[in-house]
């Protein structure tokens, strides 16, 4: 758990990646926007991410069709990487919840981006890309809306399945051997791969 002790505890990414002159990370105030950290993990500068300004709360319905095809793109980025915390989560059979109340007193499902980093690349083991993906998706305000985070992970597919019903539908692609013909891409869902099977995993203590 992260306390006064432990955020200053030393780092051995932060020997691959040195500090900027005067950053200063190891402490309880929130680290720069320009800054990827989690107040022990320095991660260096966020890399560039089209998620950027989408989250959980954009309207899916009112994308300009020309960009649904980027947009669809992006998501099953972004599904993915929630997929592969969905697999960590289940594997280590964690307690996420507990987990992100200890540092939400209030228990309003809202968490402070360092607090909800340090958790996922700590106590879970994610990724820094996958933690970056999440964030800039369920950035509420100032802080990460982490009951949305348990809502996506018991069923990660259907989830996005209802936010690519939203989005506004390409038009119809000229047959192939026309002039302007293209390929007719229709939505693609991943699937995660749990070993025996494929079929989402239920989290009923997220709940």
């Amino acid at each position: 758990m992260l306390t006064e002790e432990t955020i200053n505890e030393p780092c051995v990414l932060n020997v691959k990646n040195p500090l900027p002159q005067n950053f200063e990370v190891f402490t309880n105030e929130t680290p720069p926007k320009e800054y990827h950290s989690t107040k022990v993990h320095f991660f260096g500068q966020p890399k560039a991410n089209p998620l950027k300004g989408l989250t959980f709360q954009s309207d899916f319905a009112k994308v300009n069709v020309k960009q649904a095809p980027l947009l669809r793109r992006v998501l099953f980025s972004l599904e993915l990487a929630l997929l592969r915390i969905q697999k960590v989560i289940f594997l280590k059979s964690l307690d996420i919840k507990k987990a992100f109340l200890k540092y939400d007193k209030p228990e309003q499902g809202l968490i402070q981006p360092v607090y909800f980093k340090y958790i996922l690349f700590t106590e879970v083991g994610v990724n820094e890309e996958d933690i970056q993906k999440a964030e800039d998706f369920l950035t509420q305000g100032p802080d990460i809306n982490y009951a949305e985070l348990l809502k996506i992970i018991v069923k990660v597919s259907a989830y996005f399945d209802e936010i690519d019903k939203k989005i506004p539908a390409p038009p119809p692609a000229v047959p192939a051997g026309k002039p302007g013909a293209q390929v007719d891409k229709a939505s693609f869902r991943p699937t995660y791969n749990f070993g025996s099977s494929t079929k989402s995993v239920s989290y009923t203590h997220l709940t």
